[in-house]
């Protein structure tokens, strides 16, 4: 039977063909049904966004570097790139901002760039350490050998008009976090994060500008703790005219380093950059002149107030080495209060803010790292974080050394005033409570 009904089949398709019955037409000779047209790639942005709030932080309401869209119940966060995004290299500059002793200290920094596969995109980090500016042919062969790292991929959500991809960044600040507060190549000084629960995280600060945008959750972290994760990501870009100063390794600078294997055998391969401000006479032709564009400091709100008059002075003394190369006034310090408001708008992990950080916290050392841009060496974001545990420290350091210290650094005629002038002598003035 099988074979009668395949002969059959046959020798009617055989028939259709010899009457010349178009191949659109079925066996009745009516049109077959046209196949079902093919849905949209994604929902439809207008869909995708509603009922959140768009981020409008900006002073001016210009649009920012990326469109944020957020539910502040949910801790949803939307985030539409531009059109060129592509074509931005991102410096994503994380911090550890609250939920440990060591919070505020300069985290892990990142180098990145978006490319496009279908519906999907990975943020991907070009290989600098390893780099030539010899021959095409040895270019190549770099280029072939060290190729570039995908950091992390996001499934592409809706697009927004003009073809920009929209995509779930609160999924990534949160359940991809472990990617970013990890181990960088660029530095990373903060405390670690082993685990988060972003089950329950909360969309803390979402905040959109024309140069870069800030978001911070609060989550669980492995212990149960809660932290907050601060992400400051901005288009990498440095001052026009700035150029690199290669460093000595013979002297002590902190610098950006690349290896050129490119180069004869006989040479150093490490090429090394010196990190340092771009400061420039706003005129030239003065022997001393104020700067085109100061180094601005913040002095954090969470400063005590005894103290700030005397961190100002140490961050404005500065100014006297700059004054040694013509430039007067190149620091220029603000500090931030929450009484009268001054500065509160801005965060100290914002990355186009170089703040003084002073932690309440038991950690007995200050640290000042910065960030740059890789190329060249410009450093563009700088803090400096202060603990209370350092100002014990030394204090019981200099409470036990006072005796010594005077008895053997001052003159009889000194040891004379102090005894006249007890108010004056190191000894009383450095004493604990209890021995004065």
């Amino acid at each position: 039977m099988h074979r009668t009904h395949h002969s059959g089949t046959v020798l009617a398709l055989s028939l259709l063909a010899c009457v010349g019955i178009p191949a659109g037409l079925g066996m009745t000779g009516l049109p077959a049904p046209a196949p079902a047209p093919a849905g949209p790639d994604f929902p439809p942005f207008d869909k995708t966004v509603e009922g959140l709030d768009k981020v409008t932080s900006t002073m001016d309401g210009s649009s920012g570097l990326y469109d944020l869209y957020k539910d502040d119940k949910t801790g949803k966060l939307l985030a539409v790139l531009p059109g060129n995004y592509e074509k931005q290299m991102l410096m994503i500059a994380c911090t550890v901002s609250g939920g440990d002793p060591q919070a505020g200290v300069m985290g892990p920094t990142y180098y990145a760039k978006w490319k496009r596969y279908d519906k999907q995109l990975a943020l991907i980090m070009p290989n600098l350490d390893v780099r030539t500016s010899g021959d095409k042919q040895a270019q190549d062969s770099i280029k072939q050998l060290y190729t570039d790292t995908v950091l992390l991929t996001v499934p592409i959500i809706s697009e927004a008009p003009g073809g920009r991809p929209v995509i779930d960044f609160g999924a990534i600040a949160t359940r991809q976090a472990g990617k970013f507060f990890s181990f960088s190549a660029f530095g990373g000084y903060g405390p670690s994060v082993r685990g988060v629960n972003p089950s329950l995280a909360e969309l803390t600060k979402a905040k959109s500008f024309p140069e870069n945008f800030v978001v911070e959750y609060e989550m669980p972290s492995g212990n149960g703790r809660l932290v907050r994760l601060s992400y400051a990501i901005g288009e990498l870009s440095g001052t026009p005219g700035y150029k690199p100063r290669k460093a000595d390794p013979r002297v002590g600078y902190f610098y950006n380093n690349y290896s050129d294997f490119a180069k004869p055998a006989n040479e150093d391969i490490t090429e090394r950059f010196i990190n340092r401000w771009y400061v420039e006479k706003a005129d030239p032709k003065l022997k001393m002149s104020p700067p085109k564009q100061p180094i601005v400091w913040y002095i954090e709100n969470t400063t005590p107030v005894q103290f700030r008059r005397y961190v100002r002075e140490g961050i404005e003394l500065w100014n006297e080495a700059f004054r040694e190369i013509g430039i007067d006034g190149a620091v220029v310090v603000y500090q931030q209060d929450a009484a009268t408001g001054a500065h509160m708008d801005k965060d100290p992990e914002d990355a186009r803010y170089n703040f003084f950080r002073w932690n309440s916290s038991d950690q007995g050392y200050a640290i000042g790292p910065s960030r740059t841009n890789p190329e060249t060496g410009e450093i563009l974001d700088a803090d400096v974080v202060w603990h209370q545990g350092l100002t014990r420290a030394v204090r019981n350091m200099l409470e036990g050394l006072s005796d010594d210290i005077t008895e053997t650094a001052f003159t009889p005629e000194t040891m004379a005033f102090f005894a006249e002038h007890p108010e004056w002598d190191p000894r009383v003035r450095l004493a604990a409570p209890g021995r004065a």
